[in-house]
C-alpha cells in the first residue's frame, strides 16, 4: 500500500509507530488528500530534525512553560523563550519518547514525499471552545490557550510521535480550565510555533481571541487587551484589540491592566461612599466626616445623611440685608452694606446724604434723620441774620424768618413822621429828609384848666383840634384820700372801688377804712366761718388756738428758671424739662417769711404755681411728644440771687457744684421734699404742700435758701410746662405764691 504522503510505507517497528500512522489516517479521514498548496492546515517549519521533542516548561505560573531543548536521541531539540507570545500554555512534555520509540516517520520521507505530514483532525484551527476541536472525531481534542496569540485546536496524544512534523505533544491548559496532553506547533527560530488557515477556516471566518499588550503614557507594558484573530483571505490577521481606555464600571477590563472597575465611580462628593458593584456605581451617603460646604463663610462643616451642612458662621454678613440690625436709625449718615472681601458691614459712602446750603436766611436745607431726606427747616430763634434794610439792625431769626431788629432809621417815608409832624396835624407838618423827620410846623397846646384825675384835654391828631379824653379805665385816682387807694378811673370819671388798700388776706376778718380816722378796720366775722385752715375763731383761722393766714406773693418771692450760663432771673416764665435737643431746664423759687412771727407754729404751707402751657420749639413742631412729667422740689442749700443765678453761679460770687445744681446735699438736699404727677398738657394751678420746709425756714431764717423744682424725667425729650413767673406783665392773679397759716 502507499502512504498517506504518497510513498510505499515503511515497515511499522514498534507500537508507537503504529498509533501515530493510525493517526495520521485519522485525519486523513478527515480530511484527505492534498498537496501543499491545497489550503489544508499546516504548521510552520520547525527546523531540521523531526524526532520527539523533549520540552522543560520552567515554573509553570501562568500556565505557559518554557522550551527546555530535544532529547539528545534522533534529533537534536529546538528551545523558545518563555515570554507571554511562547507556543501553547505548557504544563510538561514526552520528554525521553524518541529512545523509547524510533520507529516513525522521518523527517527525509516527508521532504522527499510531500515536505511535511499533514495535521490530524481540526489540529491548529482557531477556537473558541474544546468542542470546537472534537468536530472531526477526536472526543479529547481540545481548544489550547496558546497566551497573547490566542486560542487553537490541539489533538490528543501520549508522546511526541504520536503527533504530525513540526508538533510536539505537550501537557497544556485547555480553555475549559483542566490539563490535557495535546499536540502543539514547535517553536520556530526562538519564536513561537504559529497555525495557519485552512480554506475551511478562511471561508468561515474562524477566531480567536488574543492579546495585545497595553502601554502606559511612558511606554511601559501594564497589561494585555483581549482582541481578535480572523481567518480571511491573508491568513490568520494580527491581533485587532481596542486601545485601552478609562476604567469604567461596567465588569470589565477598559484600561487592560488585569483589574476590573477598580478606582470608578469617585463622584467628587466626600460625603458618600462610592462603590462599583455589578457594573453599576453606588453612592452611599455617609455621616460625620469632615466636608466643604463651598460657603467661605462656614467652617466645621460636617456630612450628614450624604449632605454637606452645620458649620459654624465666622463672617458679619454675606448681604446688605444681614447689616440691618447694625443701622443706627439716622438714614442722613450713610447705610451699611455686606464687602464681599472681608465679609463685613461697611459704610457705603454713596448713601451719605449731603444737603446743599439753601440760600435763604433763617432756613437750613437739613437732612431728615427718619426719611434721608433734604428739606427747609427754621433755624433757631433768635440767630442773627439780614433783613436786606439798612434802617435795621440786629436783625434775628423768628419762627423761620428774618425779623427787622432795632430801626437806626428816624424813617424811611414821610408817613414814618405821622407821630413827627406830617400827618399828625397835633405835632405840625414833618417830613422825612435823609431818613430824618424834618418839622415844618409848630406842635398844638391844649388848655388843661379842666382836666381832672380821670379826664384831660387833648389834641386830635387827624384834626389838630383839643378834645377831652378819658383815662384808660382802671387808672388809680384821688390818691390823696387815705381810703381810696383803690379808686379807679372808670368812663372818666374816678370811682371808688370795692376793695381798698386795707386787705390783710385774712379770710376770718371783714376790713374797712375808718376816713375820719384815716386808718383800716379790721374786724372778726362771725365764729365758725369756713377758712382754709378750718373755721374762723375771733377772727383767726384754725380754731381756738389763734390760727393766722399768710399769703407770701410777688413782693416778697424771688423766682428764677436756669438753663445754661445765661441769666434768667427777670423771665416771664418758670420752665422745666426739655424738648429736642435744647438743654434741659429747671426753676427756683424763695420766699421771704419776714411777716411771721419767730417761733410760730406753722399749721399748712402751700407752694401754689400757674401752668399756662406746655411749650415745644417750632423748629421741632407738632411731632415732639406730651410726656406726663412729675414735679420733684427739693430744699436748695446755698444762698443764690434772682438776678445774677445760672446752671452755673449762685449770683452770689459762688458757683454751684454742679450744673443746675446737685441734688446730693451739696447745692440742694438728697431726697426731694414732695413730688406730683402733672399729666401730659395740664394747665391751671398746680399745688405742693412744703409746710415742713417752711417751720424750718421760720425756725432758722438764715437757711431759708428756697427750692428748686426740676423734672423727674428731664433728660426725656418732651414738650415743657411753662408756669407764670412773677415777673410776667399783667398776670398779677396768677403769679407763684406760698398761702402760709400758723397759730397765733
Amino acid at each position: 500500500m502507499r502512504s498517506i504522503y504518497g510513498h510505499d510505507p515503511l515497515p511499522l517497528a514498534s507500537s508507537s509507530t503504529s498509533r501515530a500512522l493510525a493517526a495520521l489516517a485519522l485525519l486523513i479521514g478527515h480530511w484527505g488528500c492534498s498537496s501543499e498548496t491545497d489550503g489544508t492546515a499546516k504548521v510552520l517549519p520547525a527546523g531540521a530534525g523531526g524526532g520527539d521533542i523533549a520540552l522543560d516548561f520552567g515554573d509553570g505560573d501562568n500556565g505557559i512553560g518554557d522550551i527546555a531543548g530535544a532529547s539528545k536521541g534522533d534529533d537534536a531539540g529546538a528551545s523558545a523563550s518563555g515570554d507571554d507570545f511562547s507556543g501553547s500554555e505548557v504544563v510538561s512534555s514526552d520528554a525521553g519518547a524518541a529512545s523509547a520509540d524510533t520507529t516513525h516517520v522521518s523527517d527525509s520521507t516527508v521532504a522527499a514525499d510531500t515536505g511535511g505530514e499533514p495535521p490530524i483532525g481540526n489540529l491548529c484551527e482557531p477556537c473558541s471552545a474544546s468542542v470546537q476541536c472534537q468536530a472531526s472525531g477526536d472526543a479529547s481534542a481540545a481548544c489550547i490557550k496558546r497566551g497573547a496569540l490566542g486560542n487553537f485546536c490541539g489533538s490528543s496524544c501520549e508522546q511526541s510521535k504520536d503527533c504530525p512534523k513540526d508538533f510536539a505533544c505537550t501537557l497544556v491548559y485547555t480553555t475549559e480550565g483542566p490539563t490535557a496532553k495535546q499536540c502543539v506547533a514547535q517553536d520556530v527560530g526562538g519564536k513561537p510555533g504559529e497555525c495557519t488557515c485552512s480554506a475551511s477556516a478562511v471561508a468561515n471566518k474562524l477566531s480567536t481571541v488574543c492579546h495585545k499588550p497595553a502601554l502606559d503614557k511612558d511606554g511601559q507594558v501594564i497589561g494585555n487587551c483581549t482582541g481578535v484573530r480572523t481567518c480571511g483571505d491573508g491568513g490568520l490577521s494580527e491581533c485587532i484589540a481596542a486601545p485601552p481606555g478609562a476604567e469604567t464600571c461596567d465588569a470589565l477590563d477598559n484600561d487592560c491592566d488585569g483589574k476590573t472597575d477598580e478606582e470608578t465611580c469617585d463622584d467628587s462628593d466626600v460625603c458618600t461612599s462610592d462603590l462599583c458593584s455589578d457594573g453599576k456605581c453606588v453612592h452611599t451617603p455617609t455621616t460625620g466626616s469632615a466636608c466643604d460646604d463651598g460657603d467661605a463663610c462656614t467652617s466645621g462643616e460636617l456630612c450628614d445623611k450624604g449632605q454637606c451642612s452645620g458649620g459654624t458662621l465666622t463672617c458679619e454678613c454675606k448681604v446688605d440685608l444681614d447689616c440691618a440690625s447694625k443701622e443706627d436709625g439716622n438714614k442722613c449718615n450713610g447705610t451699611l452694606a455686606c464687602d464681599q472681601a472681608s465679609y463685613t458691614c461697611q459704610l457705603d459712602a454713596k448713601t451719605i446724604v449731603a444737603c446743599t446750603a439753601s440760600g435763604k436766611p433763617c432756613q437750613s436745607n437739613t437732612c431728615n434723620a427718619n426719611t434721608g431726606k433734604c428739606g427747609e427747616l427754621p433755624v433757631s430763634d433768635g440767630l442773627g441774620c439780614d433783613d436786606g434794610d439798612a434802617c435795621t439792625a440786629n436783625d434775628a431769626c423768628q419762627g423761620g424768618s428774618c425779623k427787622p431788629g432795632k430801626m437806626t432809621c428816624q424813617c424811611k417815608t414821610n408817613l414814618d413822621c405821622i407821630d413827627k409832624g406830617g400827618a399828625n396835624k397835633c405835632l405840625g407838618s414833618s417830613m422825612c429828609k435823609a431818613n430824618k423827620c424834618v418839622p415844618v410846623g409848630q406842635p398844638v397846646l391844649c388848655n388843661t384848666a379842666k382836666n381832672t384825675e380821670c379826664l384831660k384835654a387833648t389834641c386830635v391828631p387827624q384834626t389838630g383840634k383839643c378834645e377831652p379824653k378819658s383815662l384808660p379805665d382802671g387808672t388809680v385816682c384821688n390818691a390823696a384820700d387815705p381810703c381810696a387807694l383803690a379808686n379807679k378811673c372808670s368812663g372818666g370819671k374816678c370811682i371808688g372801688a370795692s376793695v381798698g388798700p386795707c386787705d390783710d388776706k385774712n379770710p376770718c376778718t371783714t376790713d374797712s377804712c375808718d376816713k375820719g380816722a384815716g386808718k383800716c378796720i379790721h374786724d372778726a366775722v362771725k365764729d365758725g366761718t369756713p377758712c382754709q385752715g378750718g373755721t374762723c375763731t375771733k377772727g383767726v383761722c384754725g380754731g381756738g388756738g389763734g390760727g393766722v393766714a399768710v399769703s407770701v406773693k410777688a413782693a416778697d418771692i424771688a423766682d428764677a428758671f436756669i438753663e445754661s450760663a445765661s441769666k434768667q432771673g427777670s423771665h416771664k416764665y418758670l420752665i422745666l424739662g426739655k424738648s429736642g435737643s435744647y438743654p434741659k431746664k429747671r426753676s427756683l423759687l424763695r420766699f421771704d417769711l419776714a411777716k411771721i412771727p419767730a417761733g410760730k407754729k406753722v399749721v399748712s404751707a402751700k407752694l401754689r404755681v400757674y401752668v399756662q402751657y406746655w411749650h415745644v420749639p417750632s423748629s421741632i413742631g407738632a411731632k415732639e411728644p406730651a410726656i406726663d412729667r412729675i414735679i420733684e422740689v427739693y430744699r436748695v442749700l446755698k444762698k443764690w440771687t434772682e438776678k445774677g443765678v445760672s446752671a452755673f453761679d449762685t449770683g452770689t460770687g459762688a458757683k454751684w457744684s454742679k450744673k443746675l445744681l446737685a441734688t446730693d446735699g451739696t447745692d440742694a438736699a438728697k431726697t426731694a421734699a414732695v413730688s406730683r404727677l402733672w399729666p401730659a398738657g395740664s394747665k391751671g394751678w398746680q399745688e405742693f404742700d412744703i409746710t415742713a420746709l417752711t417751720q424750718s425756714w421760720l425756725d432758722h431764717p438764715a437757711k431759708n435758701h428756697g427750692v428748686l423744682l426740676k423734672a423727674n424725667n428731664e433728660d426725656k425729650s418732651g414738650r415743657e410746662p411753662r408756669c407764670w413767673s412773677k415777673n410776667a406783665a399783667g398776670k398779677a392773679d396768677m403769679y407763684p405764691y406760698l398761702m402760709v397759716e400758723y397759730v397765733k
